[in-house]
């Protein structure tokens, strides 16, 4: 896979992996920049679409989340330790180097912290996190990245990090395109960038992607999550002419050698792929 990720980028994973593991942290790389995390070493035909990134969305888990200490450690570490700076219009889920390079900081739904909207307070008045509550099963199958065989000429020294399983990503990635397809947040640009997202995943899954998936699935059923994740495929991905898939073809990124008959036969395939996993 071609590297879409700058070596400025893979050199502030690491210094936060590196940060985390210290204080038995797990930092879940989500955003574009998971995604192609998620993907590498993959050797399918969507890789050439996997969209480049140049920050980072990091999730901490609700386990960690639970940790009085560890709270305390994720602030340290981000406005200490690294020396971000919050950014002032995510105040205190969203930071920002003097170098540039971004950070936005996720978390689930943690019932016993307090929250202000769509804001959970790690650190009072100093770290929150922007809550993202289809992320419920995020700890769920997660996968294990090994950041060296990503970045290419920094130190051999194997650091890891995590990113969320197929299913997961997947159900993300359809909530993050309702989002900014509809409603206040509505934001055409970045509705595309999910869409992708949601077509590079789905095109690369294997058999045992699938069969984590469906064990995935069946164990969260019931789930509203779930439900809504369906909810979105019927009616954004569900054929080639819905509105998320349109949103890939209409960009001049996706395929551009093709013809429209390919381009849209590609589509027909992820939708296939998409419907079968989530059982319409």
């Amino acid at each position: 896979m071609q590297n879409l990720i700058p070596d400025i980028l893979v050199a502030q994973l690491r210094e936060l992996a590196i940060a985390c593991r210290q204080k038995n942290i797990r930092p879940i790389i989500c955003g574009g920049c998971g995604v192609y995390l998620h993907l590498a070493g993959k050797t399918t035909e969507a890789q050439p679409i996997v969209r480049a990134t140049t920050d980072i969305d990091v999730m901490f888990s609700r386990q960690d989340l639970l940790d009085e200490l560890k709270r305390q450690a994720m602030a340290e570490i981000i406005l200490k330790e690294l020396k971000y700076a919050v950014q002032a219009e995510k105040k205190h889920h969203g930071f920002k180097k003097e170098t540039g390079q971004e950070l936005d900081i996720l978390v689930p739904c943690v019932e016993t912290l307090p929250r202000n909207n769509y804001r959970l307070t790690i650190v009072n008045s100093v770290l929150h996190g922007y809550i993202t509550p289809e992320a419920e099963f995020i700890e769920e199958d997660l996968q294990t990245i090994s950041l060296p065989a990503i970045g290419q000429g920094i130190s051999d020294e194997a650091i890891n990090v995590y990113v969320p399983c197929a299913a997961n990503f997947m159900i993300m990635k359809l909530y993050a395109f309702r989002d900014r397809s509809e409603g206040p947040r509505r934001d055409p640009a970045q509705a595309i960038d999910h869409a992708f997202d949601v077509y590079a995943l789905i095109m690369q899954t294997d058999r045992d992607d699938f069969r984590e998936g469906q064990l995935f699935l069946s164990r969260h059923n019931d789930s509203d999550i779930i439900r809504q994740a369906k909810r979105i495929v019927e009616d954004s991905f569900s054929d080639a002419e819905k509105i998320g898939w349109e949103a890939v073809l209409g960009s001049s990124s996706f395929y551009r050698e093709m013809s429209v008959r390919r381009r849209l036969e590609k589509l027909r395939q992820a939708s296939a792929r998409l419907t079968q996993w989530f059982h319409l």
